[in-house]
């Protein structure tokens, strides 16, 4: 019941994630924002073309942003990518949740 009353408070937030190890995945699922994904675990290295890269066999990019920390001019380790379809995001997550990107599992 404790689990459950969890998960109800995850969607109510609007998130989905995956419980797999590696590049960790959550899908906004709040009305009309079911394109964007949060892309967590990235190595200093990811930039945005190599994440664009990952990220276009599933299908049409609208765009990819990863923050940079101002001090160390890296990324901060997580990123986002919104695609033009829904249908394209969610087999994003179904691929990529859990996947090894740059080294990283």
């Amino acid at each position: 019941k404790e689990r459950e009353k969890g998960r109800e408070k995850e969607r109510e937030k609007g998130w989905k994630k995956g419980r797999k190890r590696g590049v960790g995945i959550r899908e906004n699922m709040a009305e009309g924002a079911k394109r964007a994904l949060y892309v967590g675990g990235l190595e200093n290295s990811v930039d945005e073309k190599l994440l664009y890269s990952a990220f276009i066999p599933f299908g049409d990019i609208l765009q990819v942003q990863i923050p940079i920390d101002v001090a160390t001019q890296k990324n901060k380790g997580f990123g986002f990518v919104e695609f033009e379809m829904p249908e394209d995001a969610a087999d994003a997550v179904d691929n990529m949740d859990g996947a090894e990107l740059q080294g990283r599992v």
